[in-house]
């Protein structure tokens, strides 16, 4: 995380001690729990937080980090909190000593530290002795109730939804290009960045290094110039073909695909070394010059640019996955998350999404959390115990899911208490054209 805040104030030509304390427009974003890409506060539970603590200053961030611990969490601190803070219920202090010490957090322990000083100021512990009675209370041990799924239910966020949502905040998110792109993403302009090489299945720095250096001698006019120059392996520039990247040189995703898997072709019948430099030249002007537009390939719609771009990239500039459904499978649920929001509390709903996160921690007593993804945001959804064993198999296995559910708002949080989940293929089992490959495969949360 260092490394990135280094190259953000690097990219930006900003210095950490420029940015205020103090600046609204980040808090207004912060209570709107509009925090994807926002270390510390972005993974699922903590913006669910956000919208109810609604933090105003940098100890309130303080406080929003340590609240969302198994601490406060399992010694049923953080209700009793969010009471006080809203009004709701009296802060009485014993004394002016605890007074002293839980002022600032409204008469609940939420630090480590708090709980220190309380031993050592009222009980008449050493600092020695406080510190033992921390680690005594930190001494509780945890299982991973879902085994070999634990490793999928995380709690920060991909590339494909960082890029989304800088889009739905307007920024212009340019692809790679195999003449302007470097390793890292980089500003190109106001509010437009250029992805970087890093973002490319399979594809070391170490090649990409190599490649620049060729780059900076002359830029590639061609495939066949590239093909020539680059030096990348074969299953890389597959990838890019049926990404779309050779467009700049006006081929197509299939055609280029066919060029160079029949350029392979040739290189397999004659090895590099048996292959002549006049036969290897003459292909490959011959490749560019004497080529017709394609009539064997049908154009690639829309979800299949989506989900070649993921087999490239693992995220697609051509528009949000479920975009692309909608246009494709008309039966779908049509509420989203940017409806979901203006509802009153209590609404019965159905919608769709693509799954981001599975939480299950073990302080939930077995309830599941989650988030769906669809064009317009966010879709927090809480899974009680029964539902989650009953539907624990869908839920689990697909990535693209309906759930129906009744909205809950609680300040500026707004989720979905499920009770309904399916995959969104049973959505329109007839549909006459369907889908090569299911996008599980591609798009697994």
């Amino acid at each position: 995380m260092l490394s990135c805040l280094s190259k953000a104030l690097k990219l930006t030509n900003h210095k950490l001690y420029e940015i205020p304390a103090d600046d609204k427009a980040t808090y207004a974003m912060i209570q709107n729990c509009d925090t994807v890409g926002t270390f510390q506060v972005e993974s699922r539970a903590q913006m669910s937080m956000l919208g109810r603590l609604k933090p105003e200053n940098f100890y309130d961030l303080v406080v929003q980090v340590a609240i969302v611990r198994p601490g406060p969490i399992v010694g049923n601190m953080v209700h009793p909190y969010l009471k006080r803070r809203r009004g709701l219920e009296a802060v009485n202090y014993p004394n002016k000593a605890v007074e002293d010490i839980l002022g600032k957090t409204k008469g609940i322990p939420l630090f480590q530290e708090q709980v220190m000083k309380l031993a050592i100021d009222l009980a008449g512990f050493t600092p020695g002795e406080s510190d033992l009675l921390r680690k005594s209370i930190n001494a509780w041990k945890t299982s991973r109730p879902l085994g070999e799924m634990g490793d999928r239910l995380r709690g920060f966020y991909r590339n494909d939804t960082i890029i989304y949502d800088a889009i739905r905040h307007g920024v212009r998110v340019l692809p790679v290009s195999l003449n302007k792109s470097t390793w890292d993403c980089a500003i190109e302009g106001p509010n437009t960045i250029r992805l970087g090489f890093r973002v490319v299945s399979g594809l070391s720095k170490t090649h990409v290094e190599a490649m620049i250096l060729e780059r900076e001698q002359k830029d590639f006019t061609s495939l066949s110039d590239f093909l020539k120059r680059s030096s990348l392996r074969s299953d890389v520039i597959q990838r890019l073909a049926l990404a779309s990247r050779f467009e700049d040189f006006n081929w197509s995703a299939r055609d280029s695909l066919w060029a160079i898997v029949e350029y392979e072709n040739l290189l397999t019948k004659n090895s590099c070394e048996q292959l002549s430099f006049f036969t290897h030249t003459s292909y490959l002007y011959e490749m560019e010059t004497s080529r017709q537009p394609s009539q064997a390939f049908s154009d690639l719609d829309g979800f299949e640019k989506v989900q070649n771009d993921y087999g490239a990239f693992s995220l697609s500039l051509q528009g949000h996955p479920m975009q692309e459904l909608r246009k494709t499978m008309s039966e779908i649920p049509k509420m989203t998350s940017n409806k979901i929001r203006e509802l009153k509390s209590g609404s019965q709903i159905k919608t769709c999404g693509l799954v981001l996160i599975r939480q299950k921690p073990p302080t939930a007593k077995g309830t599941c959390f989650s988030t769906l993804e669809d064009e317009y945001g966010f879709i927090d959804l809480v899974l009680f115990p029964d539902t989650f064993e009953k539907y624990n198999d869908v839920f689990l296995n697909h990535c693209f899911l309906i759930i129906g559910g009744k909205m809950e708002r609680d300040g500026n949080t707004v989720s979905i208490i499920v009770n309904f989940v399916a995959p969104l293929w049973q959505a329109e089992t007839l549909h006459e054209t369907p889908l090569a490959l299911e996008p599980d495969q591609y798009f697994w949360g």
